[in-house]
Formats: C-alpha cells, sequence, structure tokens
C-alpha cells in the first residue's frame, strides 16, 4: 500500500483564473451565478493573503480598483506601508 500525502491548504483551493491565468490560493468562491438578471450582487472570492504586487490576483485588483477611480488599499494588495 503506498502513502499519499496531500497539502491541506493546497486540497482545499478552487481553480481560478484571471484572463486565462490561474489565481493561488482560493479557498472559497460564492455569489457566482451562470446566469443573473442584476449586477448587484458581487461575486466574493475568499483566499490567502499573497504580497507580491505583481501576482495575478492583485494586479487585476487594482486595476479594477483604478477602473471605477477608487484607490486601492495597499494594505490589501500586498504592499508593505
Amino acid at each position: 500500500m503506498s502513502e499519499q500525502v496531500v497539502d491541506s491548504l493546497v486540497a482545499n483551493e478552487f481553480a481560478v483564473e484571471l484572463d486565462g491565468t490561474p489565481v493561488a490560493g482560493v479557498f472559497r468562491v460564492s455569489g457566482l451565478t451562470l446566469f443573473k438578471t442584476t449586477v448587484d450582487t458581487p461575486l466574493v472570492i475568499t483566499k490567502m493573503v499573497q504580497r507580491d504586487p505583481n501576482s495575478s490576483f492583485n494586479k487585476w485588483l487594482k486595476d479594477t480598483l483604478n477602473a471605477v477611480g477608487k484607490s486601492p488599499d495597499p494594505h490589501y494588495l500586498g504592499h508593505r506601508c
């Protein structure tokens, strides 16, 4: 019988991609519906903190906040204050 070791963090992650780029560390996705009549309900992604400001998720978050005219909080984007 062989032993299989499973990383408990990786075993609980979901596969999420942003523009075809994999996003690591996602533990939960909620609010995702294939068809919505309203856009008021947010899509919620729960993921581990990654301090790299150049990660695909942090870049996407900065671009999204900049597009709606909000200044991204550096605490949540992995920058050291």
